[in-house]
């Protein structure tokens, strides 16, 4: 263990998860171009390909043994945990599982239109939904699982990055501060790992978390370029492919950092530098939206006229509907300090000065309009202020401070911590700031509190996410097999084209009728809860729903009972 943990190869095991994800979008790319499919064997090269670049860039200065190890090791528990936990989102059950089940099941995006029924999966980026689709392929190719447990074992590419993030950071912060003791460090992994927003997503198909995560990896490759690491530059690469094809402002936001970046070049007078990486950033930045994301920028722009459509250049309004009444007429700053006093459902300032509510303590979850970061992040800031200001905080901390709370307010919705996930990385550079220019006093004092808000802070969404998960896993597999006992199944599937795209996986046959149609006293949700949103609803025969009630009624972590339509109605 204690091998595993020297610097080099922590940046190392690192590098690898970040370029097998990176390599297996290029890869995928490389196959639809030569008019070929997504294919089992894309995932498995893909992780070969980084284990041996990363082993070859970095020989001599690391055990090619542990890297391999702790790469392995890492993705198949990325694997297993991806599996064992189900998406139980809105989004991610929609067109996030449309888009990887489409790919993986032939559609070549270089060459045809998107057979999804969504305008979410034919017109936005999808990177990771082509990283996913190719460890479904490889996955199901196994044989040793179900196709559904398959498909949930693509989540792991949210596993992957987020330890790729936690070791690249860790690394870099044990090389800018080799002072740092092993229980700061611990304290300094803690707050990086603890981003609300992140740490529910990782259970979903969501992809909003490889925003703070590919900011902070950007943010740490810099550190390393400045000292001419070769390493560093590829991991940058990396980073910059990867957030180019996740979403649309995910371009927006990587490029405000390269930008960033360049400017603290030209302030040092590393003018050469500059213009070199300004250079490199223009390269990848290219490579990233019209290779490796073809579609949907090319497609995009062929198509609509606009490669960034429907974000811009439609009248396509998805904000309105999205938007509480209590953030209609507020400002961008004014709305941010609200949603952080505000808890889940509730219209206004239910949380001030600390939560009053179960909803500020149960309800924190990976789409939340109001709290997203958790009910203690307000605190958590004020910690991280008090530790910048009292902690001989150096410039360029600073100005990656102030630049990361501009960021925020580019657009109006800093409301919504999904869309500004890179926010947390504000206490994370105090705390870094802190263990590399404070020794005493109250920023001593002070990093310890925020260790534990932290921690304490990302427990409860985390176990939350991990128990509705587990019980959407409970539920839907006894959903599956209730269908598959049922002679007849009718489903109005609402939206969710991957529903039965899933029941034609496990070889199920059904009549796709609209709801009205349906005959209630059979019927069941296919998850969730009545809360306003459309979900399926299922018809099964008499013995595939007497089944399903025997199996669920009795089990509180199922609450059948809530997902049945005519109970909820009631």
């Amino acid at each position: 263990m204690s091998d595993f943990l020297t610097t080099n190869n922590l940046k190392a095991t690192g590098a690898a998860l970040l370029m097998t994800v990176a390599i297996t979008l290029a890869l995928a790319w490389l196959l639809f171009f030569a008019r070929l499919t997504s294919n089992p064997f894309v995932f498995p090269a893909a992780v070969a390909i980084a284990i041996a670049s990363t082993a070859l860039a970095m020989r001599g200065s690391i055990r090619v043994v542990t890297l391999i190890l702790s790469t392995l090791g890492i993705i198949f528990l990325a694997l297993v945990v991806s599996a064992f936990f189900w998406d139980n989102s809105y989004d991610g059950n929609t067109y996030h599982q449309a888009s990887i089940l489409w790919l993986a099941d032939g559609w070549n995006p270089a060459y045809e239109f998107c057979p999804a029924d969504n305008i979410w999966s034919r017109h936005y980026a999808k990177g990771l939904e082509i990283i996913a689709a190719q460890i479904f392929k490889s996955v199901s190719s196994v044989g040793f699982c179900s196709p559904i447990y398959a498909l949930e074992s693509s989540k792991a590419v949210n596993f992957i990055l987020y330890a790729a993030t936690l070791l690249i950071v860790i690394s870099t912060v044990k090389e800018q501060v080799a002072s740092i003791s092993r229980r700061n460090l611990v304290g300094v992994a803690i707050v990086t790992a603890a981003n609300p927003v992140v740490v529910t997503q990782l259970f979903t198909f969501y992809n909003d978390y490889a925003l703070y995560c590919l900011a902070a990896i950007l943010l740490a490759a810099f550190f390393g370029i400045k000292r001419g690491d070769k390493m560093s530059a590829v991991i940058a690469a990396c980073a910059t492919i990867l957030a180019v094809n996740t979403k649309f402002t995910h371009f927006f936001y990587i490029g405000v950092e390269w930008a960033l970046f360049l400017i603290f070049l030209a302030l040092k007078k590393q003018f050469k530098t500059m213009a070199k990486w300004a250079a490199a950033a223009l390269a990848m930045a290219a490579v990233s939206a019209l290779a490796f994301g073809y579609n949907p920028y090319v497609t995009n722009t062929l198509s609509e006229g606009n490669p960034f459509y429907p974000l811009l250049g439609s009248d396509i309004d998805i904000m309105t509907n999205n938007t509480p009444e209590i953030y209609a007429d507020g400002g961008r700053i004014g709305n941010f300090v609200k949603s952080q006093f505000t808890a889940p459902n509730d219209e206004a300032w239910s949380a001030f000065p600390l939560p009053t509510s179960k909803n500020a303590l149960t309800g924190i979850g990976y789409d939340e309009r109001s709290m997203g970061f958790g009910p203690l992040f307000p605190w958590i800031l004020l910690a991280a202020l008090l530790m910048l200001l009292f902690g001989k905080t150096p410039r360029t901390v600073w100005l990656i401070v102030i630049a990361t709370t501009g960021a925020t307010f580019v657009f109006e919705q800093a409301w919504w911590a999904r869309y500004v996930a890179f926010a947390w990385l504000i206490p994370v550079m105090a705390a870094i700031s802190a263990n590399a220019y404070a020794r005493r006093g109250i920023v001593v004092r002070l990093k310890a509190v925020i260790y534990a808000l932290a921690l304490i802070g990302a427990a409860g969404p985390v176990t939350i996410s991990a128990v509705k998960a587990t019980a959407t896993r409970q539920y839907e597999s006894r959903l599956f097999a209730a269908a598959s006992k049922s002679s007849q199944l009718r489903a109005d599937f609402a939206g969710f084209e991957s529903f039965g795209k899933k029941l034609k996986l496990l070889g199920i046959n059904y009549e796709e009728t609209a709801a009205a149609n349906l005959d209630l006293n059979r019927s069941v949700f296919l998850f969730g809860k009545n809360d306003g949103n459309i979900y399926p609803t299922i018809e099964l025969d008499a013995e595939g729903f007497d089944w399903l009630s025997a199996q669920c009624s009795g089990s509180r972590m199922i609450e059948f009972e809530r997902r049945c339509p005519i109970n909820a109605e009631q």
